[in-house]
């Protein structure tokens, strides 16, 4: 099994570090809970962290070095290197130490082997704690004691069998970590004794290979990660359970996310996969009755969906062509001898004898972005250019252009008023206008779409001018740079604004709703009493601070919060999730 990223480690992650200063006692504490003198550990050249003096060292919880503020470092490390994960070689029976030095000088006759001195071997004759050591299994010699400690990413009953982490017992996490879990923080594998360094919450601990045969513990078992490619030991969700939102597989012991629920209960005949309500037979009323992405509902039936790539007509619906778009590919589009043919916003080539959108902006000679375009293969309807993804450096910008009706600025709308006809024109926006908050969801099966939405203005985020007191609000999208398509669009709607969504600031009893994630502004309104984890219908109903989004399960209320205050900014041990180009995070 393959799991992308590390979400199923937040339950053993480690907060490690120096996390602040005491200004009063000069005081620094680590993650870990130990407290010392605040110190500076030179990490490189040009890198200095804080750490704090801890047995005569200077530490952040993973790093250690001799430092003056920290009194004298025990012999084995001075003079050492940033890292004490083994004694230098020439230490284990004095070596290089001098003369006298490999087995102890004068100085040592009558003492124990292990306690020679060095003679007049200097630093390099000091004994090596670990050398007359057996350590159990799963257990390594401390080089500064000689006390048999738990590796890392072992499984351990309480902090003091950890070498320089703490103990995530069996008890503590409930069951969900069998045995313990030996919780270390690492920069590289070095520490890790054999085992792997890896991501896991707001830092990196240590985890036990698998990828070369080894079994894992009892309660344990293999799973690859990708990055870097191997194999690491995790608890096993046969024995330990999966959290919420996910279901353990019984095949390998890890934990899937849980499929979405079906938002509306499936009738006979109906299947609830991934959310949607499938019908052995086809048909349909909404595309809630269809595969998501891969089926779509027209007149009634489930077929092919929309440009769906295709290499050729079979792959294709009857009512569909498979257009070429090079390089051997094409994609699925209806067929059609008119325009009538098409679906809404679509008007017929004749010479692909296929739907496509007209497209518009000046360099098209068609309209003007955010504007007025002309609709239709003979340019016979009026519509509204609508920005797609923004093109490379030097060329020009185009957009789609969409049918348009015949209501005003400020003015009702219905979204779902997709014809041609005279009644659905008088439903559907003005030209340079879209329509906005209409509550209706088109996969309703019982298409129950009564509701209203208001025609605003579309305007470009990074410059657009709105009527009155209204501001363009962001609606667009950031480049994702691990892509290799660009997802950069500037899009905006004119909207009335009055707050900010970070500050909160709408007074007792009211908050923020936010318009989108991109965006910064909000309305004020009175706050709701949905609880956070709870489900809602829309941001009106969750409480204080709170949105109304889908992470997977359904519309449920999460808590908003500013990344820049790390992991104060979530209650509970949830982390405040943002993504590429967000202005603001959410408690996840």
């Amino acid at each position: 099994m393959k799991i992308q990223g590390m979400t199923a480690l937040w339950a053993i992650a480690l907060l490690w570090g120096c996390a602040g200063a005491d200004d009063e006692a000069q005081q620094c504490k680590l993650q870990s809970g130990a407290v010392g003198a605040c110190c500076n550990l030179q990490l490189s050249e040009d890198e200095t962290i804080l750490g704090a003096c801890v047995d005569g060292l200077c530490t952040d919880g993973v790093t250690r070095q001799p430092n003056p503020l920290c009194g004298d470092a025990p012999p084995l490390m001075r003079d050492r290197g940033i890292r004490d994960a083994a004694p230098p070689e020439d230490a284990a029976a004095g070596g290089a130490g001098g003369q006298g030095g490999a087995g102890g000088g004068e100085a040592d006759q009558g003492l124990p082997p292990d306690q020679g001195m060095g003679g007049q071997g200097g630093m390099g004759g000091a004994p090596d704690p670990c050398a007359n050591v057996t350590c159990d299994p799963g257990q390594r010699c401390d080089p500064m004691t000689g006390a048999c400690l738990v590796r890392p990413a072992a499984a351990c009953e309480d902090a003091g069998q950890c070498p320089d982490g703490d103990c995530l017992t069996e008890d503590a996490s409930m069951g969900t970590v069998p045995g313990g879990f030996c919780r270390v923080a690492c920069r590289d594998d070095e520490i890790c004794n054999g085992g792997i360094c890896l991501p896991s919450g707001d830092g990196n601990i240590c985890f036990d290979r698998c990828d070369d045969g080894s079994r894992c513990r009892e309660g344990w078992t293999c799973v690859d990660v990708e990055q870097p490619q191997s194999a690491i030991c995790l608890p096993d969700c046969r024995v330990a359970g999966c959290a919420n939102r996910q279901v353990c597989n019984d095949d390998t012991g890890q934990c899937d996310p849980a499929p979405p629920a079906c938002r509306y209960p499936c009738q006979a005949g109906e299947t609830c996969t991934d959310g949607r309500c499938i019908r052995q037979n086809r048909t349909c009323e909404t595309d809630y009755h269809c595969e998501e992405g891969v089926r779509q509902c027209r007149n009634g039936q489930c077929i092919v969906s929309e440009f769906t790539d295709c290499l050729n007509a079979a792959a294709c619906d009857g009512s569909q062509t498979c257009v070429p778009t090079g390089n051997d590919t094409g994609l699925c589009l209806f067929s059609c001898q008119n325009d009538d043919q098409c679906p809404a916003d679509r008007s017929c080539y004749p010479d692909l004898r296929a739907c496509y959108y007209i497209l518009c902006g000046p360099s098209r000679n068609n309209g003007q972005i955010n504007g007025a375009c002309q609709a239709g293969s003979g340019g016979q309807w009026p519509g509204t250019c609508l920005p797609v993804n923004a093109p490379p450096p030097g060329e020009a910008q185009i957009g789609i252009c969409l049918e348009a009706g015949n209501v005003g600025e400020g003015g009702v709308c219905d979204a779902q008023a997709d014809g041609r006809a005279a009644a659905d024109r008088a439903l559907q926006c003005g030209q340079g206008m879209i329509c906005f908050d209409d509550p209706d969801d088109p996969l309703d099966p019982a298409r129950d779409w009564g509701n209203r939405g208001e025609c605003v203005r579309l305007c470009d985020p990074r410059n657009g001018v709105c009527n009155g007191q209204r501001r363009c609000v962001d609606f667009g999208s950031r480049d994702d740079p691990a892509t290799p398509d660009s997802e950069l669009r500037y899009l905006g709607f004119c909207l009335e604004t009055d707050c900010s969504i970070r500050a909160d600031d709408c007074g007792a009893g009211n908050h923020c709703r936010p318009y989108s994630f991109v965006a910064d502004q909000g309305r004020c309104g009175p706050a709701g009493d949905v609880a956070l984890g709870q489900p809602c219908e829309n941001v009106e109903q969750c409480g204080d601070h709170a949105i109304c989004a889908n992470a997977g399960d359904g519309l449920t209320c999460f808590g908003i919060c500013d990344p820049a205050e790390g992991a104060a900014a979530c209650p509970g041990g949830q982390r405040c999730v943002t993504n590429t180009g967000w202005a603001y995070g959410v408690c996840l």
